[in-house]
């Protein structure tokens, strides 16, 4: 009977996994593929404890002087009705939780697609996120005390 358990739940895990890419592709075959070149980005605006270069292009990711980039090896990865997450193996700054707002169907898919491409291959993902920011997260379910919501991300 677990056995059975744990078979359908590989399953499903590998099933949201395979729709978060299709999604992403889907989303993506309309779009522009020829993307800016890479430039170096404002030391104002981001504090890197780990060395980050390459443009933001995302109009989303509201500039902040509190934004840094940090490195979270993920533990797990967690899909609800307002946002998914991931949790780390190691809290950063008391943090344990990244949420995004699934708000956006398919931004939602391409974060969830590199979040579990991360946690299924062992990667090392590079989030932006304001660790200031402990407002914003509690709407969608991510508790102040532990979670903030990623601005971008990055797997290593």
């Amino acid at each position: 009977m677990s056995r059975s358990r744990l078979t359908k739940g590989a399953i499903a895990l590998v099933m949201v996994f395979l729709f978060g890419l299709l999604s992403a592709w889907v989303t993506q075959a309309g779009h522009n593929v020829n993307a800016a070149p890479e430039t170096a980005r404002p030391a104002a605006q981001v504090q890197s404890p780990i060395n980050r270069t390459g443009s933001n292009d995302n109009p989303s990711v509201v500039a902040s002087p509190n934004l840094t980039w940090v490195g979270c090896t993920p533990a797990r990865v967690g899909v609800f009705t307002t946002r998914i997450h991931v949790k780390c193996s190691a809290a950063i700054s008391g943090i344990w939780y990244f949420a995004y707002a699934t708000a956006d169907d398919a931004e939602a898919a391409r974060v969830l697609s590199v979040l579990n491409s991360a946690l299924l291959t062992g990667r090392t993902l590079v989030i932006l996120y304001d660790p200031s920011d402990a407002t914003s997260g509690p709407p969608i379910g991510c508790a102040a005390n532990d979670c903030r919501l990623l601005q971008a991300l990055e797997v290593e």
